[in-house]
């Protein structure tokens, strides 16, 4: 979605409310497509006191397997944007993160908010957060199958730790 904003930089207090979807169901992140909902992104462009402000909130839906079970997982997020929008910059030295440059006052908002969920991506994508992840013995979902698989013992400098984890745990036998 383009928005013309030349009306908007020359009138004081004008506000553009924007509520649309962004569809990026297509989008490829590491072999898979993780946004199969579309985006609802709401917000607005104000001009006040001749300081242009565009707030969005976007709303992610992104699906993948969990990083520690394999479940395949959708969790929700919001991706908050805000940018101080100019027509011409002041100087060189004047280059904030939050400042847009629009010298023909159109303002890409489809590329803008596809960059900004980009980097926001979730690095680690977990079905909930204590996910207990697969046995390593029987490879089982340890989350909604329990086995009672007896570790190989595994690196002896990590002894003390599966002590404490299994006194955590309440398991004194050192079982799964």
């Amino acid at each position: 979605m383009i928005l013309d904003l030349k009306s908007l930089f020359a009138q004081d207090r004008a506000v553009l409310p924007i509520v649309y979807e962004l569809d990026l169901r297509a989008f490829e992140w590491m072999g898979e497509t993780p946004l199969r909902e579309p985006i609802r992104v709401v917000g607005s462009v104000e001009n006040r006191a001749s300081v242009v402000t565009l707030t969005l909130r976007c709303a992610v839906a992104y699906t993948a397997a969990c990083d520690r079970c394999g479940a395949e997982t959708t969790n929700r997020y919001e991706v908050p944007l805000t940018r101080t929008l100019t027509m011409q910059r002041a100087g060189a030295e004047d280059a904030a993160d939050d400042l847009l440059e629009l010298p023909d006052a159109q303002l890409d908002l489809d590329a803008l908010c596809t960059e900004e969920i980009v980097l926001n991506l979730p690095r680690k994508h977990l079905c909930r957060e204590d996910c207990r992840g697969l046995c390593p013995v029987c490879g089982r979902n340890r989350n909604t199958d329990p086995c009672h698989c007896v570790p190989d013992g595994g690196d002896e400098r990590f002894a003390v730790l599966r002590v404490l984890r299994d006194a955590a745990d309440g398991n004194e036998t050192g079982n799964c």
